[in-house]
């Protein structure tokens, strides 16, 4: 079962409506045309939102439209997929149908936070030996859990530099449709004395400054012999955004 078939059917609407919004500023047409005056090749470039507008071919210009058009069929591809899981949630789908959203002003602390881990990337200073997309993170668990948050219209960062915290966690994540964002920690070597030692801290330090766990904070957990499998990722991320959806959701 793929973790969108367990997340609540709101949040599924939330998803597919924002990416609805989204897709109006990606090209959905990309045609090549001929002029009859000159003989020249242009692009024209149909916008989500129906607009219109050409640029000559083998440009930046067009270089970019061609790219957003990509992204505009990943997008169309992935509402497709959330319309036939709704689908097969029947009557569902209207009886879950969402609410308003609680304001909040997580989105802006989170692009904050990204934007100066992003600047933390620029300089180098990237950690970790498995890439992934603008990542290199340090074990397979997370590699996996990048590859989730890629399923579920999170956007994330890896090791993100908080404001105001002096702690690195393993990832800061948004829901942008939810207007929030919270922190994953993952702990790899659980077992270990000294490792667990660490862990209590540093959870100590997370609730001191406002991260509580179930709340803001989702921990996972791994040992030497135990590895973390997909499943087990994607049901501790689906039962934790879950709850943010039913709480983050006005009655």
């Amino acid at each position: 079962m793929a973790i969108l078939e367990k997340l609540p059917a709101g949040f599924l609407l939330l998803y597919k409506e924002w990416l609805e919004a989204e897709l109006s500023q990606y090209p959905v047409d990309v045609k090549k045309h001929k002029r009859s005056d000159n003989g020249k090749e242009y692009l024209q470039i149909v916008l989500g939102d129906k607009s219109r507008y050409q640029t000559g071919c083998n440009t930046e210009r067009s270089t970019i439209a061609l790219d957003n058009y990509k992204t505009g069929l990943i997008i169309q591809n992935k509402i497709k997929e959330l319309n036939n899981i709704l689908s097969l949630q029947g009557d569902l789908q209207s009886s879950y149908h969402p609410k308003r959203s609680i304001d909040s002003n997580d989105n802006f602390i989170f692009e904050t936070i990204y934007e100066n881990t992003m600047k933390k990337s620029k300089n180098n200073l990237k950690p970790g030996l498995i890439p992934h997309g603008k990542y290199l993170v340090r074990s397979k668990s997370e590699d996996c859990a990048c590859c989730i948050y890629d399923e579920v219209g999170t956007k994330y960062c890896y090791e993100p530099l908080l404001t105001k915290v002096q702690l690195l966690p393993d990832f800061a994540v948004l829901i942008p449709f939810l207007n929030f964002y919270y922190i994953h920690e993952h702990f790899g070597m659980i077992d270990d004395p000294e490792y667990r030692a660490r862990f209590l801290k540093k959870i100590s330090s997370y609730i001191d400054a406002g991260f509580i766990p179930g709340k803001n904070l989702l921990i996972t957990f791994e040992t030497s012999t135990q590895p973390a499998t997909k499943d087990y990722l994607e049901n501790q991320i689906a039962a934790f955004i879950t709850n943010a959806y039913y709480e983050r959701i006005e009655s």
